[in-house]
């Protein structure tokens, strides 16, 4: 397969990366800055660029067949109320420029969102929904549910994921699928996020579904 990763430098995105060095798979992935990526293996294709901008999505969507976002919007820190350092609209806004660029009809995409978007919403627990909704917090959820309807509405083949919170533990564990609603644990392990999204991106199990994932 020829994959394209988008949010390769971000704390799950480095973990799909490493996961996908270890597959024999034709790999791109767009960054920002080249210079991070000292150890990457010769057979990546490494593309400078930002997908929000239409051309680096375009330089970099030649002859992919399947696309894994790890995307989401960037704060100053992990602090609820921190300023953003993205636009309000990243995640969307890339989305855009991805479908309006792929003329392939075989295009796969696979986007990590998150739970508490669209009608998961109703099923958060009152004081985490409290703390989305009235914090910085809130702007990753609205705009992950635009990019959701986008996708939703392409008419490409696509896979949402939507990870409860996100922790860095890196002791293996199971984890839990929910193709319906469901109030779930509230925790996953990044790798275990990382090991189910390459799971729906390759396989076709969860082929234009949204699953919740949680430990």
């Amino acid at each position: 397969m020829a994959i394209l990763l988008l949010g390769a430098s971000g704390r799950t995105g480095k973990i799909i990366l490493k996961k996908l060095n270890e597959r024999d798979e034709k790999l791109t992935i767009l960054v920002r800055n080249k210079n991070k990526f000292k150890d990457i293996p010769e057979k990546v294709r490494v593309i400078e660029g930002n997908p929000y901008l239409k051309a680096d999505i375009q330089k970099a969507l030649n002859g992919v067949n399947l696309v894994i976002s790890a995307l989401n919007l960037s704060r100053a820190n992990d602090f609820p109320w921190s300023p953003l350092r993205s636009p309000k609209d990243f995640l969307s806004h890339s989305i855009t420029n991805l479908l309006e660029c792929s003329d392939s009809k075989d295009l796969k995409i696979v986007a990590i969102s998150a739970f508490g978007v669209g009608d998961s919403k109703a099923e958060m627990p009152f004081w985490f929904r409290w703390l989305v909704y009235n914090s910085n917090i809130k702007f990753p959820y609205l705009d992950h549910e635009i990019q959701e309807n986008l996708l939703k509405n392409s008419g490409k083949n696509f896979v949402i994921i939507r990870p409860v919170g996100l922790t860095n533990d890196k002791e293996k564990s199971e984890y839990q699928v929910f193709t319906y609603l469901s109030i779930p644990k509230l925790t996953i392990n990044r790798s275990n996020l990382a090991e189910f999204t390459l799971k729906a991106a390759i396989g076709n199990e969860f082929d234009r579904k949204v699953v919740v994932i949680s430990s």
